[in-house]
């Protein structure tokens, strides 16, 4: 008879701090599995944080609002339900100790970027506008302070150059829960006292989208940076904006084409017809309107022009005077 004693599943109570949608899929995989102990909200509430708290309470489970200046009653809520590991999605790792030390597996910061760069609360716009041809999506364990966190998991994603925001997104939430799989592998393995890779310092660069990073600059952005900006807000963003007249435009897609612009100002009209299009002249060259839209839908640029009676000839203004861009973003 084998008297051994067979160490407890690990973890075995879990918990999800979800600030957006990305935490959906490892929540649904917790909860099917009998292993999700509760969930953390971000102190703002929100369409999505509202209608998770909704299913989480007609479900019976536990769930709690984070507040910065009540911490010790978010650290109450997990020594009440005896959490082994948590996950935290949307959030900055920068929880103070008396959060990070209490989960006796760990608490993981899960980042849709590298761990030195784009780490904030919009990591998938910053890269798809800076042109980035890959990400990383990581699992990082806090420590407390007087010590590095560290790198558990890690794994290499291509950002492909028609990638839409709501693309890397996607890839993001598939990859996500294999991540986190690979990461209760690697507790179940080692005892729960698995180490990774020590890191000193995690990039801060990936802030919240302001309405006034959305509009082109037409005298400072090249093709590729306005074509970037496009796809960077579609579709959650609505792309990005341009304005004609006094009137403001959704960009939703671009391309950059080769095409003569004849000496004109970048943001002037310089062709529109089939088969190439609607074409606007750049700093460096052309790029093709794709897809616009405005209060009326959204529509394909041949028909927009048609439509509301656009002409070649016609200049986007260059720079409104109340948007103030952030051009020291792009790369």
């Amino acid at each position: 008879m084998n008297n051994a004693v067979q160490p407890p599943p690990i973890p075995m109570k879990v918990v999800v701090f979800a600030a957006n949608p990305n935490a959906v899929a490892v929540i649904n995989g917790f909860y099917q599995q009998g292993l999700l102990a509760g969930v953390v909200l971000p102190p703002v509430v929100d369409g999505f944080n509202q209608q998770l708290q909704a299913w989480l309470e007609s479900q019976g489970l536990p769930c709690h609002r984070l507040r910065s200046e009540s911490i010790d009653k978010t650290a109450a809520f997990l020594l009440g339900i005896e959490c082994d590991l948590i996950l935290a999605f949307g959030f900055m790792p920068d929880f103070p100790d008396e959060l990070t030390g209490i989960a006796q597996y760990g608490f993981y910061i899960v980042l849709g970027a590298r761990v030195d760069k784009y780490v904030g609360a919009m990591p998938f716009y910053w890269q798809i506008r800076q042109q980035q041809k890959t990400t990383e999506f990581n699992l990082l364990k806090l420590t407390t302070a007087d010590k590095p966190d560290e790198l558990m998991v890690s794994e290499v994603v291509n950002i492909d150059p028609h990638d839409t925001l709501q693309c890397l997104e996607n890839k993001f939430q598939q990859l996500t829960p294999i991540l986190v799989e690979r990461l209760i592998v690697s507790l179940r393995e080692h005892g729960g006292q698995n180490h990774g890779e020590p890191i000193s310092n995690t990039g801060k660069s990936a802030p919240l989208v302001k309405e006034s990073d959305l509009y082109v600059d037409w005298h400072h952005m090249n093709a590729k940076q306005i074509a970037a900006l496009a796809r960077a807000g579609n579709s959650a963003l609505s792309g990005c904006i341009v304005v004609l007249g006094n009137t403001e435009l959704n960009l939703l897609q671009a391309s950059v084409v080769e095409h003569p612009t004849f000496g004109v100002a970048p943001g002037t009209i310089c062709h529109i017809g089939e088969p190439e299009g609607v074409l606007v002249a750049t700093e460096d060259g052309a790029i093709r309107l794709d897809v616009l839209s405005n209060v009326d839908g959204v529509f394909g640029a041949i028909s927009f022009v048609e439509r509301f009676g656009i002409s070649a000839g016609m200049a986007f203004v260059p720079q409104p005077a109340s948007a103030q861009c952030s051009n020291n973003k792009e790369e």
